[in-house]
């Protein structure tokens, strides 16, 4: 689900999205998308009809989640980059695990 929400952001689209998971490691409520407690329906229709009712907010969340997402996650080619060093390495090590510092952004 996290993923879903980088994806939306790297699209500038707005989303709604509850707590849980690694969800709020993805968003800034209010700013980068809208978060309703889980099983919320009101409020799941209410933050729905907010992005339908207020364009110029819809246009500001997906503008903020793109900003935020660029920041946070790097181009493809640098996440290419890191995946062949990072593998390198395992291979190296006999197969076993290195540690992540290669893909942290």
């Amino acid at each position: 689900l996290a993923r879903v929400l980088a994806e939306a952001s790297l699209c500038a689209a707005p989303f709604v999205c509850t707590r849980v998971g690694g969800v709020m490691d993805n968003v800034i409520p209010g700013t980068t998308g809208l978060v309703i407690p889980p099983n919320d329906l009101a409020g799941l229709t209410a933050a729905i009809g907010t992005l339908l009712d207020d364009p110029v907010r819809t246009r500001q969340l997906g503008t903020a989640a793109r900003e935020f997402a660029t920041k946070r996650y790097p181009p493809i080619e640098q996440q290419y980059d890191r995946w062949i060093e990072y593998w390198g390495q395992v291979a190296a090590s006999g197969g076993h695990a290195v540690h992540d510092e290669v893909l942290t952004p």
